[in-house]
């Protein structure tokens, strides 16, 4: 996978300005589109980028004053790019190289056309390198930058680009964690023209602190971390002592790679001692024994060549729950047929091994209250002196850790946090997905994007864990609402979006939208408080108003949004079609 090209990958939404453009547009410009940079071009030349960390820096240099800057004076000057045909391999030789986490992607004319980011390389390198998750302690930073609670917020961000760190942590006078600052919310808050730089960080800063333990496991971590919609976790021991960080990045770079590797060496080794000493097991039983029992962690089974058990070691006796007792001296076969696999499933797994000597399969077993998945491997065993099969070997190992590692990943890469609803990467991938099925079969579908009504002042009047509470809530409301072949994506902030294949006619979507407004319309609860809230709706047909996902998308946003200036005159949730 790592021989892939760019191409295949990287995002092409690409947002890019020119160097006159003043910092305070482009932050809002990042912060309205939920992006971590912004490429600065002229004439679609890459010429610099705009990362959270140059807003950090431009907030530390030149205070206030750098809003009306212009972006040439701030962005980051050396951009690094890669060409749209290169590999995988050779970005992440790029990134390594010159210790960034964005890349431009250029076309043959030198044209920027889109970005690539480490989190979008590592996602796509496949689930089976992200393998034997580890504990906490053995990929959190240990290096942790602090400050107090009497430090300003200017002071803070100083600090922040000085250390050229993501974020600090702010300690009280006992040195127990209350509260972050990260790049992400400089970024937010040098959005807001009225913002005092000279207040406390206590004053801004994200509490309370999401902690964990050196000893809890990885997986258990990313899974905290995404039930609380947050991006790193700080590190305590059992005092209650700031230990270290750990973000998302060291979550995923701590799934490590070495299973493929260590695997085929593994078989291969064991291989070519089976090769030698199967045709004289009877004299060599101690010698083979001693060789297979050094894979303490994989079950190793050897049958001759009419299929017969002839050994079993003890890590498939706990791998499959199967005593050797009740295996050695059965066909293959008949153990087979006591788990009721077919017997076309095994002709074909014979079919590949006699074609290319070996076959790879996957399955599960129910263990206690919980599922193994296994992974397994049938390969034959040659004659050493004439070629002739003269047995099998059966490798299995349990692969639950990975299993759970792939679902942790794939909920990180595609699905929101906060609400659980598919994020914008996943949304876009659906609706390209349905643009070519309504080409082929010359079929209608809807887009839909939604918008809730003063959210600012939701979250100005009863705190952002109340504007979060909304939000999950709204995503509880549609995932029970739409049918299976719908999507109801979360994009980023407060703005959802609908993709509805199928619909006959306008009328039929606009009676699925007030059917969401009219769920929508129940209270919701803030603490305390019961809310009303306002909701705005902006509907495009396929292909009547774009025959792409940029026509279409622009056309139910500026519907959306003059549903939003209905709202404003009559005080409730509208929804508007696109003309």
């Amino acid at each position: 996978m790592v021989k892939d090209t760019i191409e295949r990958i990287y995002c092409s939404e690409i947002m890019a300005v020119s160097p006159e453009t003043a910092m305070g547009d482009a932050i809002t410009l990042m912060r309205n589109n939920s992006i971590s940079c912004i490429v600065v071009a002229n004439d679609k030349k890459p010429v610099g980028i705009l990362t959270e960390r140059d807003i950090v820096r431009s907030i530390s240099a030149f205070g206030l004053s750098f809003m009306d800057l212009p972006i040439g004076e701030s962005h980051s000057k050396t951009v690094q790019t890669v060409h749209k045909d290169s590999f995988v391999f050779e970005a992440f030789q790029a990134l390594a190289e010159n210790n960034v986490r964005h890349l431009v992607v250029v076309d043959d004319v030198g044209d920027a056309v889109g970005v690539v980011t480490q989190s979008d390389l590592l996602n796509h390198l496949g689930y089976e390198y992200f393998i034997k998750v580890k504990t906490v302690d053995q990929v959190m930073n240990r290096q942790v930058y602090v400050i107090g609670m009497n430090t300003t917020l200017f002071e803070a961000t100083k600090k922040m680009a000085e250390m050229k760190v993501s974020f600090l942590v702010i300690c009280d006078e006992s040195a127990k964690p209350v509260g972050v600052l990260t790049e992400r919310d400089m970024t937010r808050l040098a959005a807001d023209k009225h913002m005092d730089w000279n207040c406390l960080a206590t004053e801004v800063m994200s509490s309370p602190v999401h902690t964990t333990h050196p000893g809890k496991s990885v997986y258990a971590a990313a899974e905290m971390m995404r039930e609380k919609n947050i991006r790193r976790l700080v590190v305590v021991n059992d005092e209650g002592d700031v230990t270290g960080v750990m973000t998302q990045t060291d979550m995923i770079h701590g799934l490590e790679s070495r299973y493929i590797d260590s695997l085929k060496t593994i078989i291969q080794e064991q291989g070519r001692e089976l090769d030698s000493m199967v045709n004289r097991l009877s004299e060599k039983t101690l010698y083979l024994d001693s060789i297979l029992h050094s894979s303490i962690d994989m079950g190793i089974i050897a049958t001759d060549a009419d299929m017969t058990i002839v050994y079993y070691n003890s890590a498939a006796e706990e791998i499959l729950g199967v005593p050797a007792s009740d295996a050695l001296g059965k066909s293959i076969a008949e153990i087979h047929a006591v788990e009721h696999v077919s017997q076309e499933r095994i002709a074909k797994a014979m079919r590949n091994v006699n074609e290319k000597q070996f076959h790879t399969f996957h399955f599960s077993r129910q263990r206690g209250c919980g599922v193994l998945h296994l992974q397994a491997r049938l390969s034959s065993i040659q004659g050493q002196h004439n070629g002739e099969r003269i047995g099998y070997v059966v490798t299995v190992q349990d692969i639950t850790e990975q299993q759970q590692a792939e679902d942790t990943i794939r909920r990180l890469a595609f699905y929101d946090m906060l609400t659980g609803l598919p994020n914008r990467v996943l949304f876009y991938e659906r609706l390209y997905s349905e643009i070519a099925r309504a080409r082929r079969q010359q079929s209608r579908f809807g887009l839909m994007i939604m918008d809730i009504d003063l959210f600012k002042k939701i979250n100005d009047t009863y705190g952002h864990h109340a504007g979060d509470n909304t939000l999950k809530e709204v995503g509880q409301r549609l995932d029970s609402l739409l049918r299976k072949t719908d999507t109801a994506a979360r994009l980023g902030g407060d703005e959802f979006a609908f993709i509805l294949p199928d619909v006959g006619n306008n009328e039929s979507m606009l009676r699925i939208a007030r059917n969401i407004l009219h769920c929508l319309a129940a209270p919701f609860a803030i603490g305390e408080h019961s809310l009303h809230v306002q909701f705005s709706i902006g509907i495009a047909m396929f292909p009547e108003h774009g025959c792409d996902s940029e026509a279409l998308y622009i056309c139910s946003d500026e519907a959306m949004y003059r549903a939003k200036e209905m709202g404003r005159r009559n005080g409730r949730s509208n929804v508007v079609m696109a003309d």
